[in-house]
């Protein structure tokens, strides 16, 4: 029994090489007697909001030996899993204003991945405190 040398070629589908994922081709070898191979393709984080991204491996049979022939499975699709959420929180659990100083500054705090497109957050207000007899007359504005 010798060893076998399997080339595995990868393309992009949405996902980029290099950027996305360490692109090939990759030599893989069988030492003689063994039947099963793992190797690891690295994949690339960032922090850019974007769908989840496709590439495909696929086996080069014509690097194959003579004596090996592939079958099907040959090739497989890869899904990188976006996990770059944005999240948006209040940068304090309290604010604290005196009635004379007109309004409370309330910061908002965006994290987790970047993107290029505007984000939009809207704040709609709770007032906890019941309305004056009026009706009309209300320690809070929006």
């Amino acid at each position: 029994s010798t060893n076998i040398t399997v080339m595995i070629q990868s393309e992009d589908v949405t996902a980029t090489g290099k950027a996305d994922y360490a692109s090939g081709p990759y030599t893989i070898m069988f030492v003689a007697g063994i039947t099963e191979v793992s190797f690891d393709v690295s994949i690339k984080g960032d922090r850019v909001l974007e769908n989840n991204e496709i590439f495909r491996l696929s086996i080069l049979s014509d690097s194959l030996p003579s004596n090996v022939t592939s079958v099907i499975p040959s090739n497989v699709i890869v899904t990188i899993i976006d996990n770059d959420k944005l999240t948006v929180q209040f940068s304090q659990s309290t604010y604290t204003a005196s009635e004379s100083s007109g309004s409370v500054p309330v910061t908002l705090l965006l994290g987790g991945g970047t993107s290029a497109s505007d984000i939009t957050v809207t704040v709609t207000p709770s007032d906890q405190s019941p309305l004056s007899a009026e009706g009309n007359n209300s320690d809070f504005s929006s």
